[in-house]
This record gives C-alpha cells, sequence and structure tokens, in this order.
C-alpha cells in the first residue's frame, strides 16, 4: 500500500504533479499495490481548481479515496468519508464495527442532513475567502516583520505556510 495526500502535502505545501500522479497509477498497474489517497484538504484552493483524485481514473478498484469534515468544517465533527471498491468498503466497515460499534447517529444525521441541503458547499465557500485572507496576511507579516530571514513560497492552497 502506498500512503498519500495529493493536495498541499503537509509540511511542504506541494501538490503531487499530474505526470507523476499517471507515474503512480502506471506502477500500481503494474505491481498492483493499493493507493490510499488522503485528501485531508481538498476543500482550500485559492488560486486553481482541486486536481481531479487518483480514485477518479481508478480503473481495477486499488485506490482508497478519504477525506475528513474536521479541517473542513470543524474538529468536534471527527467524521471523514471514503470512496473505495466495494469489497473494501464492506471490510473497514466490519473493522470499524469491532472498533466503535455505536457510532454517533445524531452528528452523522446531523452531517447528513448538512450535506443534503447544501449547507455545507455554503458555508466552505465563505470560509476559503477567510482562510485565503488569513494565509495573505500572514505571509504579508512573515516578509514584513522578518525582513528576508525566512524564505518561504506563498502556498497555492491548504492550511499550512
Amino acid at each position: 500500500m502506498l500512503y498519500v495526500t495529493p493536495h498541499h502535502h503537509y509540511p511542504t505545501t506541494v501538490s503531487l504533479r499530474i505526470d507523476r500522479r499517471l507515474e503512480l497509477l502506471r506502477l500500481y498497474n503494474e505491481y498492483g499495490f493499493i493507493i490510499f489517497e488522503d485528501d485531508y484538504d481538498f476543500d482550500f484552493h485559492y488560486k486553481l481548481r482541486p486536481l481531479l483524485p487518483l480514485a477518479s481514473a481508478d480503473e481495477k478498484g486499488m485506490v482508497i479515496y478519504s477525506g475528513s469534515f474536521s479541517k473542513s468544517f470543524s474538529p468536534a465533527f471527527r467524521m471523514g468519508y471514503l470512496v473505495a471498491a466495494e469489497n473494501v468498503i464492506e471490510h473497514l466497515g466490519n473493522v470499524r464495527i469491532l472498533l466503535d460499534r455505536q457510532g454517533n447517529q445524531i452528528i452523522e444525521d446531523a452531517m447528513a442532513f448538512l450535506l443534503n441541503d447544501g449547507t455545507i458547499q455554503r458555508y466552505l465557500r465563505k470560509t476559503l475567502a477567510v482562510y485565503k485572507e488569513r494565509r495573505d496576511f500572514f505571509c504579508e507579516l512573515l516578509s514584513s516583520e522578518l525582513n528576508g530571514a525566512v524564505n518561504f513560497a506563498i502556498p497555492e492552497g491548504g492550511m499550512t505556510v
């Protein structure tokens, strides 16, 4: 199994280039390994649209794609999502039952409601502008207050500089 963070790798903030993504898909086709794609900050792109996940080009069901609402919505919502082949979902569901038999039905239902009625999407559009403003302010402070003592690139997305 190979673990990748395709957008805004922490701590470098570098995104996995398209040629490297394609090479990963070629290698997984050749060698048959699983790719676990943890796209924890997919929603935070300030310049360009996000790249499509590797899972979108997965023809063999060997890419497991995951995301979380913890960074985009609230750390209190310890909830994420997983996109994978049916047999993988079934197996991981059985493992989850062993670890957490009951889950939190109220929080899960609330998140489903917020997703279905568009609240999450509206919230993310608003917060994207706020986080971009915070990033820009922080980068301006780094430049002005440290006056060349620090070398950095302004990231195109994510929540890290």
